[in-house]
This record gives structure tokens, sequence and C-alpha cells, in this order.
């Protein structure tokens, strides 16, 4: 991905220039081992380079492997339980400045939502070990370092998780094909949160899409076994899904780098497990696909009939200038319960759904009409043309009047 983000690029996020650290190191968890990390006042950003554990703090808890992103918030005191049968090494970095509300809202990361999944770019890995290095004897030339590597590895972030947005497909969808014996079980509280579940060596299930990245979500369980992940007939790992606990809505796996094109991804239940298991389930509680045409797509089986009437509200009124704060006011909601259940229920943020409207309408202007760039910025609900010039280049990988020349349609 790191080849993608030229220097011209990142100069769009121009926040990050106030982004700094001023701590970073490396640790390394034994098998059944712990850390406690002391969060202070800054966020921590922490890269899993190899095994998996446990986060836990507040009485949650999120499973990481390697090459997941976890960030600690300064609220809480948060435990890491290694549970792999290797050692669990991760790098982290402290994250200091004013500017970073708005680089975690461009990740849609939050306390409530803290990982970041499959992480598959070995830029970040290299620009991490550069950050714990620059600690042990900082110079001027040290500090100027570490703190373009914290830059890059924001914007690498911010490149690999927003360009485009990702397609919910439960478990239970007819696009999803079923091989072997699978059974249901559903959730005590929502038979559409529920999942499916095999112990049969050889039974998979098999998606087919259209996109650019993909993810399977899951059960670990004191009960569950390993699933090879194949896509496009290459394997690609054998993923453990053991877990001394119960923990679902797992990402079990995720890749964001896929070629624009059709793909096909299986999860093969081996009919193996480790050690510790006593069983060898695989559980299917979804997908999700990342595709730029997806953006603005629900499926309303999914939705409450509260949601029904927000992406109704929201379908209807893109064009005008309001944050999330507001819309949530309408739907008389607190906006933390708004944009966690909107996730929930969509699989988009509410930030992220009314943005691909926005730009959606914006493609269908330039397409069919005349109307100049500040007309259509104007209409498509974006208040600054120069934001809605630079945002739409970095969704589309092109200038708006790259677009316009190369699929006008339509005069007016």
């Amino acid at each position: 991905m790191f080849n993608r983000l030229n220097m011209g690029k990142m100069a769009q996020y121009g926040f990050l220039d106030d982004l700094r650290s001023e701590k970073g190191g490396k640790e390394t968890i034994n098998p059944g081992g712990m850390f406690v990390f002391n969060s202070g006042e800054n966020v921590k950003l922490i890269y899993i380079t190899n095994g998996s554990g446990i986060f836990k703090f507040n009485k949650k808890e999120f499973v990481v492997r390697t090459n997941d992103i976890f960030f600690i918030f300064p609220e809480f005191e948060y435990v890491f339980y290694g549970k792999s049968n290797k050692k669990t090494e991760f790098y982290w970095c402290s994250m200091v400045g004013s500017n970073i509300n708005i680089f975690l809202e461009y990740i849609d990361v939050s306390v409530f939502s803290p990982v970041l999944r499959g992480v598959n770019n070995t830029n970040i890995a290299r620009e991490m070990r550069i950050l714990k290095s620059a600690y042990t004897d900082l110079s001027l030339a040290d500090y100027l370092n570490y703190k373009g590597c914290l830059y890059k590895i924001c914007a690498m972030l911010i490149n690999d998780f927003t360009i485009s947005e990702w397609r919910k497909i439960p478990h239970t969808s007819k696009e999803i094909t079923y091989s072997g014996i699978w059974k249901p079980w559903p959730s005590e509280s929502n038979v559409d949160n529920g999942e499916y579940y095999s112990c049969e060596e050889n039974s998979f299930a098999e998606l087919e899409f259209y996109g650019t990245g993909i993810k399977w979500y899951g059960v670990m369980n004191f009960d569950c076994g390993t699933a090879d992940i194949i896509i496009d007939q290459n394997y690609v790992v054998t993923v453990d899904t053991y877990s001394p606990e119960r923990i679902t809505g797992q990402i079990l796996y995720s890749d964001n780098t896929l070629s624009e094109g059709n793909h096909v991804i299986k999860i093969l239940c081996t009919g193996g497990k480790n050690k510790l298991s006593k069983g060898n389930d695989i559980v299917i509680e979804g997908f999700q696909v990342r595709s730029d045409e997806d953006g603005c797509i629900v499926d309303e089986k999914n939705l409450s009939v509260s949601f029904k009437k927000i992406i109704n509200y929201m379908n209807n009124n893109y064009m005008k200038n309001e944050n999330i704060s507001e819309i949530s006011e309408k739907a008389g909601m607190s906006r933390c319960f708004f944009t966690t259940e909107f996730k929930k229920q969509t699989g988009f943020s509410p930030k992220q759904y009314i943005n691909n409207l926005r730009i959606k309408k914006a493609k269908e202007y330039l397409r069919c009409t005349d109307y100049t760039i500040m007309e259509i910025s104007d209409l498509c609900g974006f208040n600054d043309v120069s934001y809605f010039m630079k945002f739409f280049k970095r969704c589309e990988n092109m200038t708006v009047n790259q677009y316009r020349k190369a699929n006008r349609i339509c005069d007016s």
C-alpha cells in the first residue's frame, strides 16, 4: 500500500502534522503471560507482530492476532493476556496532539471499537521498529525521524481503512454457499445475529464477491478448532479460533489488499484443533466485503424500525451540512449509542455512510450535468469545495475533473 501513498497524497492529511510520539517500545509476552498497560494521559497504538492474545479493560475483551492494531485510551487500565502457544510480540508508541480524535474518526476507531484487523502492510511494521529504536538516545535528527514515522503510519492506516467501505453479509445470506454439515446456533436475543457452525472435516463456507477486501466474522470458544482460508483457490493461512471463553463478533480473518475484481473466499473446516481446545467447531457469523460500489448499500432486513427511518432520513437529507451529533439528536439517541448501533446494524459508521452517499451523488452530477464543481460540492452537502475535491480524490483515486472526463454519459 505504501507505494501508492506518495507525498502529494499524504499532504491531504495536514492535521497529522500536529501528531507526535513521546514514548515507544517493544514487549514480548510468554505463553500464558500477561502485561499491564497504565494508559496515562495519551492514546497508545499497539501493533501485534507475532502471536495472539486478549486485551481486557472495563469488563470488555478483544482478541488480537498477528497484524492487528489495538488502541489504548486514557480512561482505562488495560491488561494483555498472551494466548498463543508461542511468544507474543508487539510494538507500541504513544500518540500526542490536539488532532488525535480527527485521525481516529477517519479510521473509525473508538474506545468501543479499538481494533484494526488484518493490517497486512509490512511498511507499518518497519516504521514501528524505527520508532522503537529512536528512543534509545534521542537526538534532534531522531525526533524528526520518528515524527515522520508516526505521520506515515497514520497516513497509511487512513489510506487502507477509509478509501472504500464495507458491506455486511449475514450468515443466512444466499450469497454464501455451505457445503458439508452446518448447523444453526441462533443468538438468545435475535435470530438474525446467530451463526452456523460445523465440526466436520472438509465442510466449508464459500462466498463469491466483487471488491478489494474481505472480513470473516465468527466465534472463538473453548471447543473451537482451526480453519484454512482459501482465496481464489489459493491457500492463504490456517486460523486457530480457540479461546478459553466464548467471544462473539470476532474478525477471524481480514484482507484489505485484494485487487479490484471478482474473488472467492472459502472457509474450510480442517477438523483440527490446538491441544487446549475441547473440540474443532468452526463458526460463521457473516462476512463483510469492501467495494466502492457497496458504500451505500444497506440490507434493510437487518434494520430495526427506528434505523430504517434514520436511513431514509439520511438518504433524503445528505445535502444538509449536519454532523453526526445533530442526526443522532433527531433520532432521539445519544451520539455514542447511535454510532455504535448504526454500525452494528448497517456495517458502516454514520460518517462513512453519509460520506459515501455524498460521493455517490457527486459522481451522478459529474456524469450527467454541467454543474460547476462548486455547485456540486454544495448540492452534496460539502461546505468547503477544496475539502470536497481532496476527499473525492482520496475516495476515487482521481481528481473531480478526471472523473468527469472519463465518465461523462449525457449532456444537459
